[in-house]
């Protein structure tokens, strides 16, 4: 006994398809079938049937459509297989408030890991249900929403975005796939009337705060703070600098009023000009994400117009094909239908000829038997007008 699938089925037999390849056939039972359908049978003719060509069975329009479904299923399946089996953290995404959670997401933009760095955290993903292979904008929303709703944002209007990707090197469509996610966070939070920040850092900056016990987005964001405190006294142990060496110097108090107000200014126009060349490279960095983005909008777009089109060109097509193959089919439908009624009108007059010769010939034999009756009384009366 042997599985297989069902790949044809006329009066008589089925032609089924194993699992190892082969094409067989078995005797068809009293029962009704479906193209497709799955079935233990017992092979018949099994020298003659043994792995059928790949085109014998292409004879057949009814298996042609039976296994090209069957291709069709199985290249999906291939071509599926790695979105469902997509389990490796591509990137991770940390969110502060108060409450500390951080996310990692696969190639996907799918949130496969959650974890939260403080008790506030934790109470807030027990309210997370199903967030497994959610999107990272949904969830994130979900999560500030619930934020919200336990009042952490009442005292506390910043939040801090961190992002960082697992390994050195993605590859460059990925990041500004990555990239325009996390714009289209910015862009939600936007409307929750928070103060958003967002710090990006590296694999080694994730690695470092969770040593210790901060997300990376916190981790960085204390390193910044620490690097303002650090210019910060620089600037107060330079200013000190100064004051000291004008106090010192008695002899000249104009001058160093001059010297003291000259360095004012130009502290002061040291912090313009950094405040200005920082606020520039901003708005150069947004009018080249924003320049991307539309690049990228518009490369999407035509790729789907583009697909599009080829789908409706192979779908004509394979239109045209089906309605070629079905007139060939009519063709021979009616030329087989055309033989049958000839060899019918054939048989019909062989029995219609076959009818007329045996009346022809009980005709015959009735019109001898009537001659020999009409001899014997000719003969009866010759007999006796010779007696008489």
């Amino acid at each position: 006994m042997k599985t297989g699938i069902i790949m044809e089925v006329n009066e008589r037999f089925l032609t089924l398809l194993t699992p190892d390849g082969e094409f067989l056939r078995a005797r068809k039972l009293d029962r009704d079938y479906q193209i497709g359908q799955e079935i233990d049978f017992f092979p018949i003719n099994q020298e003659e049937a043994k792995k059928k060509s790949f085109f014998s069975i292409f004879n057949s329009f009814k298996a042609k459509t039976a296994f090209a479904a069957t291709l069709i299923f199985m290249i999906m399946s291939v071509t599926l297989l790695p979105f469902f089996g997509n389990n490796n953290v591509y990137a991770y995404m940390s969110i502060d408030i108060n409450p500390s959670i951080e996310l990692g997401v696969n190639k996907n933009f799918q949130v496969i890991k959650i974890h939260p760095y403080n008790e506030e955290g934790k109470e807030i993903v027990n309210q997370l249900h199903d967030w497994k292979k959610k999107n990272i904008q949904e969830l994130t929303n979900e999560i500030i929403q619930e934020i919200k709703a336990q009042g952490y944002t009442k005292n506390n209007h910043e939040i801090v975005i961190g992002t960082a990707y697992e390994k050195k090197g993605q590859q460059k469509v990925e990041n500004q796939q990555w990239e325009k996610e996390i714009a289209e966070i910015r862009n939600e939070l936007k409307t929750e009337n928070l103060e958003l920040k967002i710090v990006k850092g590296s694999i080694e900056d994730r690695n470092k705060a969770k040593e210790m016990g901060l997300t990376m987005g916190l981790y960085k964001e204390k390193e910044n703070q620490e690097k303002e405190m650090r210019l910060e006294q620089d600037n107060k142990v330079n200013e000190e600098k100064v004051k000291q060496k004008v106090l010192n110097n008695e002899d000249s108090d104009q001058q160093r009023e001059n010297e003291i107000s000259k360095k004012e200014e130009r502290v002061e126009k040291d912090n313009r000009e950094m405040h200005k060349q920082a606020e520039k490279e901003i708005r150069e960095k947004e009018k080249q994400l924003e320049k991307e983005n539309k690049a990228r909008d518009k490369q999407i777009e035509k790729v789907i117009r583009e697909s599009e089109k080829q789908t409706e060109k192979e779908n004509r097509e394979s239109k045209k094909q089906i309605e070629k193959e079905n007139k060939e089919r009519e063709k021979e439908i009616k030329k087989e239908n055309k033989e049958k009624q000839m060899e019918k009108e054939n048989d019909e007059q062989e029995q219609r000829l076959d009818r007329e010769g045996i009346k022809k010939q009980k005709e015959l034999e009735k019109e001898n038997k009537e001659n020999e009756k009409q001899k014997i009384k000719e003969e009866k009366q010759k007999h006796q007008d010779s007696d008489d």
